[in-house]
C-alpha cells in the first residue's frame, strides 16, 4: 500500500505528479533531448490522460519511447494503448516525467509507474500487477 508520505527516488508520488513537462512537437517530431532521460510519459486528449507509460531503456530513454509510437515500424504498438497512440498522435498531447538517466532512475520510474496509473487511471491504459524484480 502506498502511503501519502511514501518516497520515490527521494520524493512523494503528489511532488512527481507536480513535474510533468509538455512536449513541444509530440509525436509529431523526433526528440532527441529525450535520449538517455529515464522516466515516464503520457498522452492527453483534451485535458485527460489517454495513456501512461515508462522508459526504462538505456540508450534511448524516453526518446526512443516516443519514437516508437509513430516510426513506420510497429515496435512500441504491439498492445491496445501502444496501437491507439499511434492512431491518434497528431491530436494527442505527450507529457513527461524526467528522472534522470542512471541505475537509480530506472528504480524510481519502476516504482512510479503503477502508482502514477492508479492516480490519473488513463483510459487506455491496461493498469497490471507492479514489478516485483529485484530493482534490476
Amino acid at each position: 500500500m502506498i502511503t501519502h508520505s511514501h518516497l520515490f527516488g527521494g520524493l512523494t508520488l503528489a511532488d512527481w505528479d507536480q513535474q510533468w513537462v509538455t512536449v513541444e512537437g509530440g509525436l509529431q517530431e523526433h526528440q532527441p533531448q529525450l535520449r538517455r532521460q529515464l522516466g515516464l510519459y503520457r498522452v492527453l486528449d483534451g485535458g485527460r490522460v489517454m495513456a501512461l507509460g515508462a522508459a526504462v531503456g538505456l540508450p534511448g530513454g524516453l526518446e526512443k519511447r516516443l519514437h516508437d509510437f509513430w516510426r513506420v515500424s510497429s515496435s512500441g504498438r504491439n498492445y491496445r494503448a501502444g496501437r491507439l497512440i499511434h492512431d491518434h498522435r497528431d491530436q494527442l498531447e505527450t507529457q513527461v516525467l524526467v528522472i534522470g538517466s542512471g541505475k537509480e532512475a530506472r528504480k524510481a520510474t519502476r516504482q512510479l509507474r503503477y502508482p502514477m496509473i492508479g492516480r490519473h487511471n488513463p483510459v487506455w491504459t491496461v493498469r497490471r500487477a507492479p514489478y516485483r524484480g529485484k530493482g534490476r
